[in-house]
């Protein structure tokens, strides 16, 4: 049996900079892998299966087949004969713009790899198969701090030698993401911005820079998300849940992804465990996470 991990990611900065003749947006976004995850187990089968449950404690809706393991199953397969069925544990949410179908598909690949050995595991082409199966899938593969250009899937790693604290708040809203795009569209073309939440948004170098030095206070003035505005407009509550987040103490709150989870960054451990606490009072769930430097990785084989 093999067992892997898929790291959730929480985006720092996000911004639209573009839209491409395909009708994807090009994005210039800054992501970094956090300790929550989910966990897979890999096992030779005679017939291929995937089977997706909760973590002890948890519940919520969970990926409608064909998800994201079983695609990427059936793309490994095309080169190797071997049949697994594997077990996906989830902790991270759907829907919440934490990559939790993107982390799966990362960790189904390390695991592939591995029960397919060094002849399959080198045709399978790992990193071009991410590509292959969503924009975030070589981030969630690669882990750690880094620039994501195009729609996602060209990746510039950031150097961040301090460990950065997040509380996670998780909603109840779970939000697609091809409709969030579709209602900033519609917004930006009846004239809305991007709030800057009413203050200078700073910039990707400024945050990189900040990100690079350790200064907290940098990292936190340089927080933004273009797709705020359709979110909110979407699910009203999220803009009332990021002000608690704020009022919990965070130093800076933002939503993550296309939404729907807001992250509050932290001085350091302790003070993510206040925040978290005081943000219980609010949010359905809350996890305390901390920034990784893996993003996908086995555990054991």
């Amino acid at each position: 049996m093999i067992s892997t991990i898929g790291r959730a990611k929480v985006n720092l900065r996000l911004e639209i900079v573009g839209r491409r003749p395909d009708g994807y947006h090009e994005l210039e976004t800054v992501m970094q892998s956090v300790s929550l995850a989910d966990e897979l187990t890999i096992e030779p089968a005679e017939h291929s299966e995937v089977c997706i449950r909760w973590a002890e404690g948890l519940e919520g809706p969970v990926p409608q087949a064909p998800d994201i393991v079983e695609r990427t199953v059936a793309a490994a397969r095309l080169q190797c004969p071997e049949r697994p069925s594997i077990t996906v544990v989830k902790r991270i949410p759907v829907g919440a713009g934490l990559g939790g179908a993107s982390a799966d598909a990362a960790a189904a690949l390390v695991g592939l790899a591995r029960m397919q050995g060094p002849q399959c595991a080198g045709s399978m082409a790992v990193d071009v198969l991410a590509r292959r199966l969503g924009a975030d899938v070589p981030f969630c593969l690669q882990g750690g701090v880094a620039l994501a250009t195009g729609i996602g899937e060209r990746l510039s790693s950031i150097p961040c030698p301090a460990t950065l604290w997040w509380v996670i708040g998780i909603s109840d809203a779970a939000l697609a993401t091809v409709k969030v795009y579709q209602r900033y569209d519609e917004l930006v073309a009846q004239g809305g911005r991007p709030s800057k939440n009413g203050q200078p948004a700073g910039s990707t170098a400024a945050l990189a820079n900040a990100l690079g030095a350790g200064d907290i206070g940098g990292i936190a003035g340089n927080l933004a998300n273009d797709l705020e505005i359709a979110a909110f407009d979407m699910v009203p509550q999220l803009a009332d849940l990021k002000q608690a987040m704020l009022a919990s103490g965070a130093l800076a709150a933002i939503m993550t992804g296309s939404g729907s989870a807001i992250i509050g960054l932290c001085r350091d451990e302790a003070h993510a465990g206040q925040v978290a606490e005081r943000a219980r009072t609010t949010f359905p769930r809350v996890e305390a996470v901390c920034g990784t430097a893996a993003g996908a990785e086995l555990l054991e084989s």
